[in-house]
């Protein structure tokens, strides 16, 4: 496995405003007994992952990262570590308050969830999210140059999946980019996939029936297959589709994701992942070898079967 170019994945914090329909039930409470490391520890731990495999790309995740009080300073602390890609996924209900002092402080681009357009059903899903805020959150992204805006919206067949075209639609007219998720049998989502399912073989005939989609060069180890759509007067918009499920991208994949209590997981499809906290001590004390070999370990996963299903933690792991 070639130990360059990794795309690391930083969950800052579970803890989340929303219990989504498909990540938390409406009764789970974030509880886990690993001690948090401190933002200068898992600055250090970042960087000395940096030295040993070359992060090419990292993406703060959750929960929900708006949450952790200090992200700024995290922000900054990764952006002088030279990393070339540094985004954010967030749900927006923040984003307006916090866009300004994120691009300050480096941040590069930022993906929103956003599921609904309709503050009903958006409610619905979320338990309670405010749409407003989350439109908020995209317009503050935008203004202060958090681009590309890439938005998400998971479908649910007989939920949101007749809000398909009017999302396009939405990204287009706002200057952003759309990707459409699949459904992952994982968690509380496996209890109703069956149902809730739709393909993005579906999607794409759904949105090919009013707009003309052209295949856009796919990038080794991305998750996400994209198109160049443009509507009847010719507008164009990105769209991307997300199949983890019905195409899944596990070949080329040099994702590793790391909680914010040093748990280092190599595949969303294991329930195995590595107690990075030893190793940084030893690190810290000279000897990188344990974190190399734990880095190593976490990478070889991805070259074993998998079961999706078999991941039950997705919303404390991060994206």
């Amino acid at each position: 496995m070639n130990l360059q170019g990794i795309s690391l994945r930083l969950s800052v914090t579970d803890s989340c405003q929303f219990h989504c329909i498909y990540c938390r039930s409406k009764l789970e409470f974030t509880h886990t007994s690993a001690r948090k490391l401190e933002t200068e520890e898992l600055c250090t731990l970042v960087r000395l992952m940096c030295s040993v495999v070359g992060i090419s790309k990292l993406r703060l995740t959750g929960g929900e990262p708006l949450l952790r009080q200090d992200l700024p300073n995290l922000v900054r602390a990764c952006m002088e570590m030279g990393i070339e890609d540094l985004a954010l996924t967030t749900n927006g209900q923040k984003l307006a308050e916090t866009a300004v002092d994120l691009k300050r402080a480096g941040l590069h681009r930022v993906n929103i969830s956003l599921d609904s357009l309709d503050g009903e059903i958006f409610a619905t899903i979320t338990r309670g999210g405010d749409l407003s805020k989350s439109l908020a959150g995209i317009n503050a992204a935008l203004k202060h140059g958090l681009r590309p805006v890439k938005l998400n919206m998971v479908v649910m067949r007989g939920v949101n999946d007749h809000e398909i075209g009017d999302m396009l639609d939405f990204a287009r007219q706002n200057g952003c980019h759309i990707r459409f998720l699949e459904l992952m049998p994982i968690g509380v989502a496996a209890r109703n996939f069956d149902r809730y399912f739709i393909s993005s073989r579906e999607i794409y005939d759904c949105l090919a029936e009013r707009f003309t989609l052209r295949p856009m060069d796919w990038t080794r180890g991305s998750t996400s297959r994209n198109f160049l759509v443009e509507d009847v007067r010719g507008r164009p918009v990105v769209c991307g589709f997300i199949s983890p499920t019905s195409h899944p991208f596990c070949r080329g994949c040099c994702r590793l994701r790391l909680t914010d209590d040093g748990r280092l997981w190599g595949c969303l499809a294991r329930r195995r992942f590595f107690d990075l906290r030893p190793a940084l001590a030893a690190a810290t004390a000279g000897d990188q070898r344990p974190l190399t070999r734990a880095i190593t370990d976490a990478l070889a996963m991805k070259c074993q079967p998998h079961d999706l299903a078999m991941q039950s933690d997705m919303a404390r792991i991060g994206g």
